[in-house]
């Protein structure tokens, strides 16, 4: 609301204050939510904000406006930059942004956009309600596609029978229209090659479906308009009743009834499981009877709608609130359970006890865990009832680093390791400081297989030979392409304790220090370490963290290079003797972008003065006394 104040301000104001105060107000909204929100909320803000801007714009023929509204989202800009720049950098460098060099896959892309089909979700919820499978209340139902409001499109049509459409309001169909066509993403680009080409930039802040934001804004608008028209004419003689929107209505129920207990349930049931390769046929059936319920609650809603509109014509009193309160309910049927999954006691969303793997390598602080065992781990005081061991944060909570977890935006890196399945491979992960995994406790044991810990659902193993997070290996080979490097730690012979693997071909050599190398842990922190290093000829240390843009080496205080090694670490060519290194990290953008923000505020707070400052002079040259006239007192 206070994005949307600014722009109007901006764009209506009158004379250059009031205009410079929208400006700053948009600037003020903005540059909260980039220093203190998330991104895609930012990006949201930004395209409803536009779509006013330039609704205005026309509206008011105040074009030459719109570069004071773009100062204003440039000034909010600098203001955010402490935060929105070190973002956008490290999206650069992520799996977002198609950071191996072949651009984003067509699958990520595909999973932000819709497919024709949920189009028919934006008036009826339940259409194509088999996407997902969720809980709500104890009972498994499917998500669905966002939804508009089957009554609020209905009154945003009653405006287009009931009145001349303005200008404004045709710029508003246009916004719904667009608004919908491009949330297909993907589905669209493959049949226009230009929209294909935005689509791996909407698909970095995950808008692609969610550009639907500019529809649901203007089917509010669109509805409030045509609830205004259509209530506000009273015929002079009562028209003659018609039939056929009762007769579509009826068809509609007992369509409805067809697909949910009928003879449609089976044609059902075999277009969502032919829509989604794997549905159960069980989960297809339910799908069924939520879209036929769903269809008939439509008719429902929409012959209650009619006749409390007709009623409303007459001047009924209770006819207005009555129209309010079936929106409302029209809408709560899709919100009610989002809320409801939502609530609870604090203790649903709070970490639960660690898992046996957990517990046994936070003994070891100097290893890492993978998490090989694929049965969830059931958890009665989680509100989800159960979760999955690899796809959660909870080992920062626990205290224990693991080679998964879940991230949005994973390191691009990453994205080389799932395509060629490294984690499959026992020596890739000690190369990565794994030294514990977990089975499925239903997996049958090698022969001579002893696990270290085990409880009813998993088993915890040590990976033999396994290195940890910091060691010395005494050879580096350095190879031309990324591809050259990943077969080299797929072959049977690769022992990470032996050889460590890089692009970086000024790191390559032998280590013979590295035989007899000691290193000791003096500190461990997520943003710096510090080892001692002794050893009696020159060597190698691999230290097995995530190597990213920002990290800096110093060996006793001097700068040292680090070399990228084994696809996604660190590694560090230590001299002779006893040394300490430290490695120490820094966002990158963050001094720039904090620099950038506090400029910025110094500007906001000049021109804000400033224009306080002018009002007040105004207002006492307003209240002075003209020459020549009698004050009283």
């Amino acid at each position: 609301p206070v994005v949307l104040l600014g722009t109007h301000v901006a764009i209506t104001g009158k004379g250059p204050r009031t205009m410079l105060l929208g400006a700053l107000t948009l600037a003020t909204g903005f540059a909260l939510q980039a220093l203190h929100g998330h991104p895609q909320i930012l990006v949201y803000s930004a395209m409803l904000a536009a779509a006013f801007a330039l609704q205005l714009a026309i509206e008011h023929r105040a074009f030459a406006r719109l570069l004071v509204w773009a100062g204003g989202v440039g000034l909010s800009a600098a203001l955010g930059a402490a935060v929105w720049y070190p973002a956008l950098l490290y999206s650069a460098d992520s799996s977002r942004s198609g950071a191996e060099g072949a651009g984003i896959p067509l699958a990520v892309v595909a999973k932000y956009s819709y497919a024709w089909r949920d189009l028919l979700s934006l008036v009826w919820a339940q259409a194509v309600g088999f996407g997902r499978d969720t809980y709500w209340g104890g009972m498994q139902v499917e998500d669905n596609a966002p939804y508009l409001g089957a009554l609020a499109v209905a009154l945003a049509f009653a405006g287009l029978r009931r009145a001349r459409v303005s200008a404004g309001a045709w710029f508003w169909w246009g916004v719904l229209v667009a608004g919908a066509l491009l949330a297909l993403g993907a589905t669209l680009g493959a049949m226009f090659a230009v929209i294909h080409d935005v689509v791996p930039f909407w698909s970095r802040f995950r808008v692609v479906s969610y550009v639907i934001l500019w529809s649901v804004v203007a089917v509010g608008l669109l509805a409030a308009r045509g609830t205004s028209r259509a209530i506000a004419i009273r015929p002079a003689a009562p028209a003659p009743p018609q039939r056929w929107p009762w007769l579509a209505l009826g068809a509609m129920a007992a369509l409805g009834l067809a697909i949910a207990f009928g003879p449609l349930r089976t044609v059902y049931v075999d277009y969502a499981m032919a829509a989604r390769s794997g549905l159960a046929f069980d989960a297809a059936g339910r799908a069924a009877r939520w879209a036929g319920m769903g269809l008939m609650t439509l008719a429902l809603s929409w012959s209650a709608l009619r006749w409390a509109l007709h009623h409303a014509r007459l001047g009924r009193g209770w006819a207005r609130p009555m129209i309010v309160a079936l929106v409302a309910l029209d809408l709560a049927g899709v919100i009610a359970p989002a809320l409801w999954r939502a609530s609870g006691a604090p203790t649903g969303v709070q970490p639960p006890p660690a898992t046996v793997l957990a517990q046994v390598a936070a003994k070891a602080p100097y290893t890492r865990v993978y998490v090989g065992a694929a049965e969830p781990v059931p958890a009665p005081g989680l509100a989800m009832g159960r979760y999955s061991e690899a796809y959660t944060n909870f080992w920062i909570s626990w205290r224990v680093r693991a080679l998964v977890g879940n991230h949005g935006a994973y390191p691009g890196a990453w994205g080389a390791v799932i395509q060629s399945g490294l984690t499959r491979s026992s020596a890739a992960l000690r190369a990565w400081g794994v030294q514990w995994y977990d089975t499925d406790r239903s997996a049958p044991l090698a022969p001579g297989e002893t696990p270290e810990a085990q409880d009813a659902r998993s088993r915890v193993h040590r990976l033999a030979d396994a290195p940890g997070r910091a060691y010395a290996v005494p050879l580096v080979v350095s190879f031309a392409q990324r591809a050259q490097l990943i077969a080299a730690m797929q072959q049977a012979g690769f022992d990470p304790s032996f050889a460590a693997v890089t692009l970086d071909a000024a790191a390559a050599g032998e280590y013979p220090g590295s035989r007899g190398c000691a290193i000791r842990w003096v500190r461990d922190d997520p943003e710096g370490l510090e080892l001692e290093v002794a050893a009696q000829d020159r060597a190698f240390v691999v230290v097995a963290d995530s190597d990213a843009p920002g990290w800096t080496a110093t060996i006793d205080g001097n700068p040292a290079g680090i070399s990228p090694v084994n696809l996604m670490v660190r590694g560090v060519a230590m001299p002779a003797g006893r040394h300490t290194l430290v490695m120490t990290h820094a966002t990158p953008g963050v001094a720039l972008g904090t620099s950038v923000t506090r400029l910025a505020l110094a500007l906001w707070t000049l021109l804000a003065l400033g224009s306080v400052v002018v009002q007040l002079r105004r207002r006492q040259s307003g209240s002075a006394p003209r020459p020549g006239t009698l004050q009283a007192g």
